[in-house]
């Protein structure tokens, strides 16, 4: 798939999407559009820092990251779009923090070294897909 970047050793296939601004569930559907695609699941450390390089060498590509992830059935129970849990995370400090009780959807943020934060899901932001 063009654009996509392989990680033979991690078996992880990701691209992310930059000035190409969207909702949480905007760039989920967007992600499906493309064959097995879905937000992606950072779910060891080896796919967190190498997302987080990847990023880094994008020079000028700041900001706020949509991964899959989400609290939307039960605040602070964190799961991934298909409903299995979250058993490895990499929140920032005092994150998922539910600010004004509106912060469901999870996302890697430059400011906090590409930690992540919970962020409200209808705020348009750059993306991370995976091919699975």
């Amino acid at each position: 798939m063009a654009g996509f970047i392989w990680v033979n050793d991690l078996l992880f296939c990701f691209q992310i999407y930059t000035n190409s601004y969207r909702s949480h569930n905007e760039s989920n559907l967007a992600c499906s559009k493309t064959e097995g695609g879905r937000l992606a699941r950072i779910d060891t450390s080896d796919k967190q820092n190498h997302v987080k390089i990847t990023i880094l060498s994008l020079n000028g590509v700041f900001g706020g990251f949509w991964i899959d992830g989400n609290d939307l059935a039960q605040e602070g129970v964190w799961k991934y779009s298909d409903g299995s849990p979250m058993t490895t995370t990499f929140w920032n400090t005092a994150q998922p923090s539910n600010k004004f009780g509106i912060e469901n959807c999870a996302s890697m943020r430059s400011s906090y070294g590409y930690l992540w934060n919970d962020r409200y899901c209808e705020d348009d932001i750059n993306y991370i897909c995976e091919i699975v």
